[in-house]
């Protein structure tokens, strides 16, 4: 989910047209989970390699939903990430995702607004048990869709996201991390100007003008 279109790149992309200067390392394996990543020697030493301002911590879509990965996988994991981002002098921020289009009829979850509701519910508890931001990308793809009906984030497998569902992650970073509206942005990605801006707008209404994030 981050490493689909670029997010990175495309953040960085558009904070430059804001006027800000980013510069990225990326440790996103397809598929991978925080465990993983916790338990990884290189995710580590990219994380001690420098003095970051952020960390971005993004787990797996299916694991958020089930109280017990949560508290077996996710849990110990952020807590671990989160300690070894303080020690290098960054923010740690928790990448909220989105649900998949069709839900996760396994779980019970059938449909995307019952998988949002457990992600969101998985990212709260930790969230505010460590005082950790969150980047509220799954709650603004639920905003966006009530906006517009027709609209449509995800890519051919209804998982991953297609270029307008990875620009409105970005747009809720730039308003997450840089505290600023990113309505107006003049980098559009491949998007018309009439679609950016309605993202920009969704990603402004979902991070600074909601209480809870």
């Amino acid at each position: 989910l981050t490493f689909y279109n670029d997010l990175p790149g495309m953040f960085a992309d558009l904070a430059r047209s804001g006027g800000h200067q980013v510069t990225f390392e990326l440790a996103a394996p397809g598929g991978w989970s925080l465990s993983q990543h916790a338990a990884s020697e290189t995710t580590l030493e990219k994380l001690e390699r420098q003095l970051w301002d952020y960390v971005i911590l993004q787990e797996r879509s299916d694991i958020p939903v089930s109280a017990e990965m949560r508290e077996e996988q996710m849990y110990p994991a952020i807590r671990l990430l989160e300690r070894k981002a303080k020690e290098s002098e960054a923010q740690a921020i928790l990448f909220m995702t989105w649900g998949r289009r069709d839900g996760l009829s396994e779980t019970g979850l059938g449909d995307f607004a019952a998988m949002q509701d457990q992600i969101q519910a998985g990212y709260m508890e930790i969230a505010n048990e460590l005082n950790t931001p969150v980047a509220p990308v799954g709650p603004a793809w639920q905003r966006a869709m009530e906006h517009d009906r027709d609209l449509d984030l995800w890519a051919y497998d209804g998982v991953h996201p297609n270029e307008m569902g990875t620009y409105l992650a970005a747009a809720v970073f730039y308003a997450v991390i840089f505290q600023q509206n990113p309505e107006g942005l003049t980098y559009w990605a491949q998007l018309r100007e009439d679609k950016a801006h309605f993202l920009q707008t969704i990603a402004a209404e979902s991070v600074l003008e909601d209480v809870e994030r």
